[in-house]
């Protein structure tokens, strides 16, 4: 917020800058009398200012002060800023001190001057900037129980060194125990290095909230050597297609090259219905709710590296008709009408909102008719065709079979099966309504959908918290308050980084909730609009020395090691 109140502050003193003249002689003396003759003066003042002088510039700026015509009164509060930014400068402490009280005494101060009276106060006393400052990450105090979680335990673990538990929700149910005999200290579930792949994703509730004395913590046992929580699969087995049927549409090109793998040989039952959204795709919209609901889409990963689904055009966009009979690629248009889950992304509704629109049917004369609910107004609009099976000519390039459970596959040069992954499973940890809870130096990656999700939980913190490769958001935090998001790492995401929403401005209800010293990079890989590396939504929120990085170069960013799931 501090950055936004300073760059309303530029934009309101570069327009007086603007508006006044190129040069002003020191000795001219300029009667005040209207708003030009206001500027001139101001002017004067800034120049002897900026000539090195600040201790000749106050007396201008005290004589504009004490003579400002009226309609130069919305820049009074600007002036008297000016007026003790010169008098902190020239060594004045007293008249700064009295000028900042001269400014807390009108009728209206804008709240940016009120915010950077507060920070000069703090320098002129020999304090930190308040807003260079750093938020500590809480220390853990007091610790009553301690459960172990080690996902190389054999099953029956009592949560201690020696018989850890094999998975997280054992850990969650013994924690439960512990607090219900009234726990005087932090319960921490502690979790050994290595992967865990989550068929299903922690539910955390207010069974399982802790107290100011008493949080919950989750944490890895090594920060140096994070557990990873991981919804993805491993596919290890991969041969040619002999399938009669999806050979044919295979581009006789690419029929040698492409593999296929079963996903119910790799313990995937189901992928469940495709669905993708978009920001103008109405499926992402629920009703009665202005937030947007990520779907969660699969993706295929190499060696950390997403996969494209097969599409046309392979790059960029091109015009598809729709609800109307093509007067080119026909030929093509009849191919998609075999294909089972055809969707088009695009932009069909407006230029700057993209959305996923799904193929129900294309007639013999090319027409591509869609399922709804559809975005909207359509005719020859921008976009390409994704999960085309039919259009799965180069490496890289996958398809995923809903229907038969299969994914097909042109793998690239290099290819290792034991570092090809589809993300398979949703949201790591869900909690609702779950109050001094603590998830510490945890990595999670290739969820489908969301990493981390937080209904109305307060007094959250999240620490050295390392998200990679997820279809959704990284983080995402609706009600409550006092949330703490420090030190955290999201990249390559689907849509966004952290969704923030806390506190009610109509109700002046402050959340103070902070995120602070995050880095968060590569995003809007599947939703291309609207999914920024913060949104925020509230009162009292804090976004401060943060890194947001559009696109990093691959060689910068840190891989996971392959998964060596049992």
């Amino acid at each position: 917020m501090r950055a936004f109140h300073r760059i309303s502050a530029c934009i309101s003193i570069t327009l007086l800058m603007l508006l006044m003249p190129s040069s002003v002689c020191a000795e001219d003396a300029i009667p005040i009398t209207d708003l030009k003759a206001a500027e001139q003066v101001l002017s004067k003042a800034d120049h002897t200012w900026l000539g090195g002088d600040a201790t000749e510039a106050v007396p201008q700026y005290e004589t504009l002060l004490n003579g400002l015509p009226e309609e130069a009164e919305p820049f009074r509060a600007t002036i008297t800023m000016r007026l003790a930014r010169a008098r902190l400068a020239s060594g004045d402490t007293t008249g700064f001190l009295a000028a900042l009280k001269r400014l807390a005494g009108m009728d209206y101060v804008p709240e940016h001057h009120a915010l950077a009276a507060e920070e000069l106060k703090a320098v002129a006393a020999g304090k930190p900037h308040p807003g260079q400052e750093r938020t500590p990450i809480p220390a853990i105090g007091k610790v009553q129980a301690i459960l172990v979680v080690d996902g190389n335990a054999r099953p029956g673990g009592d949560g201690t060194r020696k018989k850890p538990f094999a998975m997280l929700e054992a850990a969650v149910i013994a924690a439960r125990a512990v607090r219900e005999k009234g726990a005087k200290g932090a319960i921490e579930i502690v979790v050994a290095p290595g992967a865990y792949r989550h068929s299903r994703t922690l539910e955390l509730t207010v069974a399982d909230s802790g107290t100011p004395e008493s949080p919950l913590i989750i944490r890895s046992d090594d920060p140096d050597n994070p557990a990873v929580l991981t919804g993805g699969t491993v596919l290890r087995r991969w041969t040619r297609v002999e399938d009669t049927a999806a050979l044919s549409r295979i581009p006789e090109a690419a029929r040698a090259a492409v593999r296929i793998c079963n996903l119910s040989d790799h313990g995937v039952a189901g992928m469940g219905e495709l669905v993708f959204g978009g920001f103008g795709s109405k499926r992402s919209k629920p009703k009665g709710n202005h937030r947007f609901t990520t779907l969660p889409v699969p993706e295929l990963f190499h060696k950390g590296e997403p996969q494209t689904m097969a599409r046309w055009p392979n790059e960029g966009m091109t015009r598809i008709p729709i609800d109307e009979a093509p007067e080119t690629e026909l030929d093509r248009y009849q191919r998609w009408g075999k294909e089972t889950d055809l969707w088009l992304h695009g932009y069909w509704w407006r230029e700057w909102a993209d959305s996923y629109e799904k193929v129900a049917s294309i007639e013999a004369n090319g027409t591509i008719r869609l399922v709804p609910p559809t975005s909207g107004i359509f005719g020859m609009r921008m976009g390409w065709a994704v999960n085309a099976l039919c259009e799965l000519d180069r490496p890289g390039e996958w398809c995923l079979d809903v229907a038969q459970n299969r994914v097909f596959y042109w793998p690239p040069e290099g290819f290792d099966p034991e570092q090809a992954v589809l993300s398979t499973y949703n949201t790591a940890i869900r909690a609702q309504s779950c109050d001094y809870l603590q998830v510490r130096d945890i990595s999670i990656n290739y969820v489908r959908g969301d990493a981390l999700v937080f209904d109305d939980c307060s007094d959250l913190l999240l620490a050295g918290v390392d998200i990679q490769d997820c279809s959704g958001l990284g983080i995402r935090i609706h009600g409550g308050k006092r949330h703490l998001a420090h030190s955290c790492r999201i990249d390559s995401m689907g849509r966004g980084g952290i969704d923030l929403w806390a506190g009610d401005w109509q109700k002046l209800e402050p959340g103070n909730s902070t995120v602070e010293n995050c880095r968060i990079s590569n995003l809007s890989r599947i939703d291309r609009t609207y999914t920024p590396a913060a949104v925020v939504e509230g009162m009292g929120l804090a976004i401060r020395h943060n890194s947001f990085i559009p696109r990093l170069p691959i060689w910068t960013r840190r891989r996971p090691e392959p998964m060596r799931l049992k």
